[in-house]
Parts: structure tokens; C-alpha cells; sequence
């Protein structure tokens, strides 16, 4: 075995234990590449939003979105993230049935060893009864 073989294996063991970690994650997660394309999702993600990774594999955040400004909100979080490396917000967001709440987001860049994001995490947050139960 070379050691190219074994940096490879090891390398390929690494990305399964995220993976692993990943997918028990317990808030909705979902990952996108470095052009915000979704490549992943976790179970609670799929069960707040009833879509699978199939339905939103290669697809926008905006698809998400339920605001009229749609574009002009995607197109804040993409200058946010490029200047901060984070995004955090409340936006309205809608299901794949068509139910509309609010969500709490927070997306954050994954820099690599030469500070260019390669990827993005977002964390999403149902906070609709939150922000009923404060208007009260």
C-alpha cells in the first residue's frame, strides 16, 4: 500500500465520519457548494420542509423562499457572506405542501486552507409560535 493509498483512505474515512455526524445532526441542516447549489441535506431538513435531497439536489436557497423579494434577499446573503463569512436572519420560507412560516437562518462559509470558501452550511429554525407567543 502506497502512502497516497493510505492519505486516501484516510481522507475517505474522514468524510464518512462527517457525513455520519452530519446526518444526526438535530436541527435542519442543509450544505451547499461554493456556488449555493444545494448538495445535502439531513433528515430533520426533509421533515421540516418535505422535500428529499433528490427534489432539491443541484437547486437554489430561493427555493425556500416565500418573500415577494425573493432575489433581492438571495442576492443580500450572497454580498453578506462573501464580506463576513455569515448570514443570520428570519426569512419566510414555505414547504413543499405550500405552508408558509417564518425561519430563523443562519448560513455560514467553510473556508479552505487558502481562505476561499468552498462550501456553505445552513442551519434553518421554525420560529412561527416563537414570534407569535412575542407579539403577544
Amino acid at each position: 500500500m502506497t502512502d497516497s493509498d493510505v492519505s486516501e483512505r484516510k481522507l475517505e474515512e474522514r468524510i464518512e465520519s462527517f457525513s455520519l455526524v452530519f446526518a444526526q445532526l438535530p436541527d435542519p441542516k442543509i450544505i451547499m457548494d461554493a456556488n449555493f447549489n444545494i448538495i445535502s441535506i439531513n433528515k430533520p431538513f426533509e421533515e421540516l420542509y418535505g422535500y428529499s435531497l433528490e427534489d432539491v439536489l443541484g437547486k437554489r436557497l430561493s427555493l425556500l423562499n416565500a418573500e415577494q423579494v425573493t432575489k433581492e434577499i438571495q442576492q443580500d446573503i450572497y454580498k453578506t457572506i462573501s464580506t463576513n463569512g455569515i448570514w443570520i436572519g428570519s426569512l419566510l420560507n414555505m414547504t413543499k405542501s405550500g405552508h408558509k412560516f417564518i425561519c430563523e437562518t443562519k448560513i455560514s462559509a467553510l473556508i479552505d486552507e487558502q481562505g476561499i470558501p468552498f462550501a456553505y452550511v445552513g442551519t434553518q429554525t421554525d420560529i412561527t409560535e416563537k414570534k407569535k407567543f412575542l407579539k403577544q
